[in-house]
């Protein structure tokens, strides 16, 4: 889920320094997020900037799915990555 790089008209997410490939996303920042998304419609979602049409409708299941692995191990923060899964996967085995 790509929550950072979509503008939902919140000026919540601070801006990370370009050398640091993350984003560190406090749970209170990303719970407003959640509920949004929650309550938006298909065509609310194809009007936000910068969330890619294929996602419009999975990102409300990624919402739901990141929220209740957070909820269920009190997680307080997420962490979203420029990098995928199996890119860090492949630099675990490549570079022990």
């Amino acid at each position: 889920m790509r929550i950072a790089v979509i503008d939902l008209g919140t000026n919540t997410f601070n801006l990370r320094p370009k050398d640091q490939p993350y984003l560190e996303i406090p749970y209170y920042e990303f719970a407003p997020l959640h509920s949004r998304l929650l309550g938006s419609t298909t065509q609310e979602r194809e009007k936000i900037r910068g969330l890619e049409l294929f996602r419009v409708d999975m990102i409300v299941l990624a919402s739901i799915f990141v929220n209740f692995i957070m909820q269920k191990y009190g997680f307080d923060r997420l962490l979203q990555s420029d990098y995928s899964i199996k890119e860090g996967v492949a630099e675990m085995y490549l570079n022990p």
